[in-house]
């Protein structure tokens, strides 16, 4: 998504990482990923382009092998799809689309990016595999990319 948005925008993209802690998946996620709630990784950015923020991200791993995993770990300000694509493809398993709405995770984060957030927004839903485990990637693409 990174390169896609710099390439669209002609701007390089900026990863401002709002939060990057140990937690819990929340309840759709939990769902998605298939497991009962349990502690992890919950990584959220803000990616911006030409100074504009134009998609929100929430990213959740579970696995004691991920949570080991030092290029994980310290990502810092690189997009998590600098890592997941820097041998070709990344595998995915699952994926779905949602109009935004409050109950998911990552709303907080994408009303604070676009304060009016108007109807019609849609969020995108990922189950990747990196070493073999799941990562769980919501993003919510802001309408300012679409202009």
């Amino acid at each position: 998504m990174t390169t896609r948005i710099a390439t669209v925008t002609g701007f390089p993209v900026v990863v401002t990482v709002s939060s990057d802690t140990d937690g819990h998946p929340d309840r759709s996620e939990q769902a998605f990923l298939g497991v009962r709630r349990t502690r992890g990784r919950v990584r959220e950015v803000v990616l911006s382009a030409g100074g504009v923020a134009v998609l929100v991200a929430r990213t959740v791993f579970i696995s004691r092998h991920l949570l080991s995993n030092q290029s994980l770990r310290k990502l810092g300000q690189r997009s998590l799809g600098e890592l997941l694509f820097s041998q070709g493809d990344a595998r995915w398993l699952r994926r779905e689309f949602a109009p935004l709405n409050p109950q998911l995770s990552v709303w907080p984060r994408a009303k604070a990016s676009l304060p009016c957030l108007p109807n019609g927004a849609w969020a995108r839903r990922t189950i990747y595999l990196l070493d073999a485990a799941p990562i769980c990637v919501t993003e919510v693409i802001l309408p300012r990319l679409f202009k």
